[in-house]
């Protein structure tokens, strides 16, 4: 019995979609309440992934679980040629019914379809939407084919209702390589610049600013936030130093003792931004 519904859908199928192609996106829409008790196919969306598999996702406006005396068939013309296959040109049939959860995939093997290995198939059937993926080495590794779905209600071995979709052509859809995933975003990490003096030269009992550029790695943006840690002697003698961010750049500010004409200012600044750090070394005579 289930062979003779099967090859009715087949045949049913075959009918209903075999009037012509039509190039469409990856979603495809047909009309709503056209099916009488049949499954009534509304929409159906086909994708791919890098690895080649296939899924086409059908939704069903009045079935949430797929009726007892409902049949779904989606039919493929692996190589889009209507020329070779069937009498129509499709090369395989995916069958599943509501009386016996499952399905079956067909071929066409030149005079009659058989059933074909599913080895890389899975399929659902939730809320109204039937999933099925398929890899395609398994549709005679496809890379462009022509498709339709069929929903037919069926009684005493007869198909009483059905719904073509689309109601009187094929679709096309071809396999396309989806982009690679972005790159893993890079490490965050300071670079930190020449030290630039303001005035050039330190002068005793002034104010001096040591700057330095820094920039983020990871975005390359010029660093805007953070905190700057400086570390000053004088002829040898700490003294005390302000650090900060201002501009993009990393500053030491620091008064220069006076009576210190002819020693050296030397220092560094240790620059901390979230978990990373630069640390930049600096040394001026004082004039």
């Amino acid at each position: 019995m289930k062979k003779m519904l099967l090859g009715l859908a087949v045949a049913a199928a075959l009918g209903l979609l075999a009037a012509g192609i039509t190039r469409a996106a990856a979603s495809f829409a047909d009309p709503a309440g056209d099916s009488g008790a049949a499954p009534d196919i509304t929409a159906v969306a086909v994708s791919n992934d890098v690895a080649g598999n296939v899924t086409f996702s059908v939704t069903v406006a009045n079935q949430p679980t797929l009726a007892a005396d409902a049949v779904l068939l989606l039919v493929i013309d692996s190589d889009d040629n209507a020329t070779t296959g069937d009498s129509d040109g499709f090369d395989y049939g995916f069958v599943t019914t509501g009386a016996s959860p499952g399905y079956v995939l067909l071929h066409w093997d030149g005079s009659n379809y058989v059933e074909a290995p599913t080895t890389t198939v899975h399929m659902s059937y939730s809320g109204g939407v039937a999933t099925i993926a398929i890899n395609k080495s398994e549709l005679a590794n496809t890379s462009k084919f022509a498709f339709g779905v069929l929903g037919a209600e069926v009684s005493g071995g007869q198909i009483i209702a059905s719904d073509g979709a689309p109601d009187s052509s094929a679709w096309e859809y071809t396999l396309t390589t989806p982009p690679p995933p972005p790159p893993p975003p890079k490490p965050l990490a300071l670079s930190a610049g020449k030290p630039a003096a303001k005035p050039l030269h330190p002068k005793a009992g002034l104010a001096f600013v040591v700057s330095v550029p820094v920039k983020r790695t990871d975005t390359g943006a010029p660093l805007t936030s953070g905190q700057v840690t400086c570390t000053v002697t004088v002829g040898g003698k700490p003294v005390r130093a302000a650090g900060r961010i201002v501009g993009g750049k990393a500053q030491c500010v620091v008064r220069v003792p006076k009576a210190t004409k002819g020693k050296m200012l030397r220092g560094s600044m240790a620059i901390v931004f979230k978990t990373a750090g630069a640390t930049k070394t600096f040394a001026f005579k004082v004039t």
